[in-house]
């Protein structure tokens, strides 16, 4: 009977245009000729696409006739001369009558037809110093000179660094029209400690007038300190996001400040600070390092959730070197990054 009839909605892919509208056809098929009169209803739905800046929205009800097989939905797109990602958007199918569904969302492609600009942030190293606050830059460039001024969102992050090494902060940068550079400018801090390497990230997003090619650089600030005399393990701080399920490692660097010669041990253990037993696996051990040596990673397991909650904390401590050695810096921070919205 007429009830066995099935109903799918096809997908469509189209440029934008640079201007105007522009009609994309959606084709919405029988899988057998229909004996009497049977509907569906249609309606858009954003997606990446947003109407009515990219596209109209349209709704409404198909009403098949005696052996009809296919009608279709027209939707107007937008044309615009903005650089962009493609976009995308759906027309779905609901309340059948004398119908199933079996393909119920057919999914519009606007693709971007405007010449690309992309702009990209690249990594780069500095010296730590040995004392004050200084501004510091990192270069952010275009392939090529743009007809409009860039705009594009920054965020600078955390590695291994904490807010001793280097500010949090953020911004908005604009590139003005037929310039290929610009720059973001950030707090860092020096001092005269021995320590490790230390990392930190500049992150691009929501650029207008360009794509982003390359959206993040790692910034090394590199331990310009002498080291003193002696074998001294050290520990860096680190973060990971949480993520929504299982587990992730997250991986504290533990160095020596020299190689040894003989075999050298520490312990170490994790000491919970906001986060708590339902958040990571509380681990520890002791670390051997033969002779010649310099470090390794310490791991330690994360439990992912979907629960919105503040960024949390928690460390590894470090005690009862051997071989000689001692610690100069006995605790790393460990921060878990909320990702839940």
């Amino acid at each position: 009977g007429s009830a066995a009839l099935r109903v799918g909605v096809s997908d469509v892919t189209m440029t934008e245009g640079a201007s105007g509208q522009r009609i994309a056809t959606f084709e919405v098929t029988l899988s057998a000729a229909s004996p009497s009169g049977v509907s569906v209803d249609y309606t858009t739905q954003n997606a990446t696409a947003v109407a009515p800046a990219d596209y109209v929205t349209n709704s409404g009800t198909l009403t098949f006739g005696l052996n009809a097989h296919k009608k279709s939905v027209s939707v107007r797109v937008v044309g615009d001369g903005s650089i962009e990602p493609d976009e995308a958007f759906s027309v779905v199918l609901s309340n059948p009558i004398g119908l199933t569904i079996e393909r119920g969302s057919g999914t519009g492609t606007i693709t971007n037809d405007d010449e690309a600009t992309l702009v990209s942030v690249s990594n780069f190293t500095i010296p730590e110093g040995d004392y004050g606050d200084r501004v510091l830059s990192a270069p952010v460039t275009l392939s090529q000179t743009s007809p409009l001024p860039v705009t594009v969102a920054w965020t600078l992050a955390h590695g291994t660094t904490d807010s001793s090494d280097v500010s949090l902060t953020s911004g908005k940068l604009v590139i003005p029209a037929g310039s290929t550079t610009g720059s973001v400018s950030f707090h860092q801090y020096a001092d005269g400690t021995v320590e490790p390497d230390e990392t930190f990230t500049i992150t691009l997003a929501s650029a207008h007038n360009a794509l982003i090619s390359h959206a993040t650089t790692t910034a090394t600030i590199t331990n310009d300190d002498p080291v003193v005399a002696g074998v001294h393990w050290m520990i860096g701080d680190t973060w990971v996001r949480e993520g929504t399920s299982s587990t992730r490692d997250t991986m504290f660097q533990l160095v020596l400040s020299t190689p040894s010669q003989v075999t050298v041990k520490v312990d170490w253990t994790v000491v919970l600070l906001t986060a708590n037993a339902q958040d990571l696996n509380v681990v520890g051990g002791t670390v051997k390092l033969k002779p010649g040596k310099m470090g390794l990673e310490l791991r330690v397991p994360i439990k992912g959730d979907a629960t919105v909650e503040p960024d949390e904390t928690f460390k590894i401590v470090l005690s009862s070197p051997t071989g000689g050695s001692t610690i100069a810096d006995d605790t790393g921070i460990g921060t878990i990054i909320n990702d839940d919205i």
